[in-house]
C-alpha cells in the first residue's frame, strides 16, 4: 500500500495534509526524506495546471509514485508506493476516495464555521491556559538566567545614579532660574523703554515711544496663580515677523516677563506714550499744535527772565536724569 500520501492544493503547490508510513518505507530500504522531497517535486511541476482531471504514474527506480489531478477541487492528491509492482488501480480508487472524503469533510467545516462564529461569545483577548502560562514563566525564568551576572547589579546602580542626578539638578536650576532673574531689567523712561535679558547671552533693547504701537499683558494659568503677567510692548514693523509667530521674541517686540504689577507698567508706558506724543515729538501725522499768542514786548518785562529760568530748569532735570540713567546701566 502508499507509503506516502500527501494531499497539495494546485494553485501554489502548498501541502495541506502529508502522512507517511515509516514501516514501509525502511521494508523497502528508502529514505523518509528522500522520498518525501521527490514526491513534493512532482507536485511542484503539476502545481498551476488548469486541466479538469488527471492521473499519472511516475516510476523512480524500485519504487512509484501515483498523483490524482482535480482543478474542480483545487487539490492534487500523491501516493507514494515503495513496491512500484503494487496494482496501480487500487492506489488510484485509494487516492479517488480519499479525495471525496477531504471534499467533503473540508465543506462541511465551511459549513458549520458560520454557524460556530455567530454563536460562540465574541471575546476582546483571548485568554491563555494555565499550561501556557507556565511555560511562559519557564522560558522567560530561563532567559533570565542566562543573562550576566552584572546585569542586575548595572540596572541598580544606574537607578539610583539617575535619582541623584535628579535631586542634585534641582539646586543647580534654581540657581540658574534665580540668577537670570536677578539680571533682567526693564527701564521705562520719558522717550523710549529698554530691556535687559539673558544669562550666558546678553541681550539689551532700545524701544522709541515713537515707534510703538500696542501694549498687551498676558497671563497664563501658572502665572495667574503665581499673581504674575507678561507686557509685550509691539512697535512699528513687527506685525508680520515668523519669529515673533513661532513665539520668541522679535527685534520689533519688547517683553517684560513674569512682572508682578503688569497693569502698572502697562499704565506707565501708555501715561508716557500720550504724553510723548502731546509734546509734537511722537507720531508726525498728528496735526501740530498751535503756537500760544505773542505777548507785547512792553506787557510784561520779566518774561524773558521767567522764559530762561524755566529753560534752565528743565536743561538741569534732563541732565539728572541722564547721569541716573547712566549709573544704572553702568
Amino acid at each position: 500500500m502508499a507509503a506516502l500520501t500527501l494531499i497539495c492544493r494546485l494553485a501554489d503547490g502548498l501541502p495541506l495534509v502529508q502522512s507517511t508510513d515509516a514501516a514501509l518505507l525502511s521494508a523497502a530500504a528508502q529514505q523518509a526524506d528522500t522520498f518525501t522531497r521527490q514526491a513534493r517535486a512532482i507536485v511542484a511541476t503539476l502545481a498551476g495546471q488548469r486541466q479538469g482531471e488527471a492521473r499519472a504514474t511516475v516510476e523512480a527506480g524500485g519504487h512509484s509514485f501515483c498523483y490524482y489531478v482535480s482543478a474542480d477541487d483545487n487539490l492534487v492528491l500523491l501516493a507514494g508506493v515503495a513496491d512500484k509492482s503494487y496494482p496501480k488501480q487500487l492506489v488510484f480508487g485509494y487516492l479517488a476516495e480519499l479525495r471525496a472524503a477531504f471534499v467533503d469533510e473540508l465543506r462541511a467545516g465551511d459549513a458549520a464555521a458560520p454557524a460556530a462564529s455567530e454563536a460562540a461569545p465574541k471575546k476582546s483577548k483571548s485568554k491563555l491556559s494555565p499550561e501556557a502560562r507556565a511555560r511562559a514563566r519557564g522560558g522567560l525564568a530561563r532567559m533570565v538566567e542566562r543573562w550576566p551576572w552584572w546585569i542586575f547589579p548595572l540596572l541598580r546602580l544606574l537607578e539610583w545614579g539617575g535619582i541623584a542626578l535628579f535631586v542634585l539638578q534641582i539646586p543647580v536650576t534654581y540657581a540658574l532660574v534665580r540668577l537670570d532673574y536677578e539680571l533682567r531689567w526693564y527701564l521705562v523712561t520719558d522717550r523710549s523703554l529698554r530691556i535687559r535679558t539673558g544669562l550666558t547671552t546678553v541681550q539689551e533693547a532700545t524701544m522709541s515711544f515713537a515707534n510703538l504701537q500696542q501694549v498687551v499683558v498676558t497671563q497664563g494659568p501658572l502665572q495667574r496663580l503665581l499673581g504674575l503677567a507678561d507686557v509685550r510692548v509691539q512697535s512699528a514693523g513687527g506685525g508680520g515677523d515668523s519669529h515673533e509667530q513661532k513665539g520668541g521674541d522679535s527685534l520689533h517686540t519688547g517683553v517684560f516677563h513674569g512682572v508682578d504689577n503688569a497693569s502698572e507698567v502697562r499704565d506707565l508706558i501708555l501715561e508716557r506714550l500720550r504724553v510723548f506724543r502731546e509734546t509734537g515729538l511722537g507720531d508726525p501725522d498728528e496735526p501740530a499744535a498751535a503756537p500760544p499768542p505773542l505777548a507785547p514786548a512792553a506787557a510784561d518785562s520779566a518774561a524773558p527772565a521767567s522764559a530762561s529760568a524755566a529753560t534752565l530748569a528743565a536743561a538741569r532735570e534732563l541732565l539728572a536724569e541722564a547721569r541716573a540713567l547712566r549709573a544704572a546701566v553702568s
